[in-house]
């Protein structure tokens, strides 16, 4: 699953439904044809849970050579990535200016960090 062109991120699966999902009652919340992420929620949501484990055995049934707990492992690593961008799309999203400033101060602390200090 890869972010699209044009960077933005769409929710698929609503709160509503992801709050309806039991994992012990109910099957599947996807299959590998219809598959969504619950973004607004966290990799350890039941539904992200039931959806990576969905991911993880049709990505290693069509690639046998890796491990399902390496692939599982990667995907979950991806899902946070996913999660986080959704996240500051959301906060960004009504004023554009938001980016340029967060990515400012972000690269401001970055130098603050790698610039040494000098030794008395």
């Amino acid at each position: 699953m890869s972010i699209p062109k044009d960077g933005t991120l769409e929710k698929k699966v609503t709160k509503d439904e992801a709050d309806a999902y039991d994992p012990l009652r109910d099957e599947f919340p996807c299959s590998a044809e219809n598959f969504k992420l619950h973004l607004e929620g966290t990799p350890a949501h039941p539904w992200n849970k039931a959806a990576a484990d969905v991911f993880v055995t049709n990505f290693c049934n069509k690639y046998p050579h890796y491990e399902p707990e390496e692939a599982g492992g990667h995907f979950r690593v991806h899902l946070d990535t996913l999660i986080r961008k959704y996240r500051t799309q959301q906060l960004t999203k009504d004023n554009p200016d938001a980016k340029a400033e967060s990515l400012k101060k972000n690269r401001k602390n970055t130098r603050k960090a790698t610039v040494s200090t000098p030794l008395l």
